[in-house]
């Protein structure tokens, strides 16, 4: 009986570390660079009191991908921006995908600058003490890292996207032209 217990769990271990083997363990950091924000003011009239704020914004992370096993793997890492209207409220939608398929050794790491597209928005003053928000606002990001479709690591700006993200059903990607949310672009600058 001891035997047949010994050779059981030896089993076990054997199939924990053949599961692990297959490209399975994967470490994932994301790390946030400076925003780069230009802010750029326009009067309406040179007595009206009335001015335009013009923001444009891009976001730029670094993702630092290390493969743990004891093999050689090719990896796909996609990211995801977000944006929400600039007024306020609203649902964030994707507004720029874009993915890097990377090869690596094991035990290797390497980071990938990734620089968002940028968003404008303006918010218009008004003399008599109204205002408006027209144009869009950073609401987030997501990043993974998959191996044969299967997604092994996720990080984002919250814990609800990293949980949204993790479930291989949730569409990934801009929703298309018709439904809910923005057109978006789908060009990043990758450094």
């Amino acid at each position: 009986m001891k035997r047949v217990l010994s050779w059981l769990s030896a089993a076990i271990v054997a199939a924990g570390i053949a599961a692990s083997a297959h490209g399975q363990a994967v470490y994932l950091k994301v790390v946030p660079m400076e925003s780069k924000r230009s802010d750029n003011y326009s009067y309406r009239g040179v007595y009206s009191g009335s001015f335009d704020k013009n923001v444009a914004r891009e976001e730029a992370f670094n993702i630092t991908v290390r493969n743990m096993t004891s093999e050689s793997y090719d990896y796909v890492v996609e990211w995801m921006f977000l944006s929400s209207p600039a007024r306020g409220g609203g649902t964030a939608t994707p507004f720029n995908v874009d993915e890097k398929k990377l090869t690596l050794d094991k035990g290797a790491s390497t980071t990938v600058e990734v620089h968002s597209p940028k968003l404008a928005s303006t918010h218009n003053f008004d003399s008599y003490g109204g205002s408006t928000f027209t144009g869009s606002k950073f609401a987030g990001y997501v990043v993974r890292v998959k191996y044969n479709d299967r997604i092994l690591a996720v990080e984002a700006s919250d814990v609800q996207l990293k949980r949204k993200y993790q479930d291989p059903k949730v569409k990934w990607g801009i929703p298309e032209e018709g439904s809910s949310g923005s057109s978006g672009s789908k060009k990043t600058i990758v450094r």
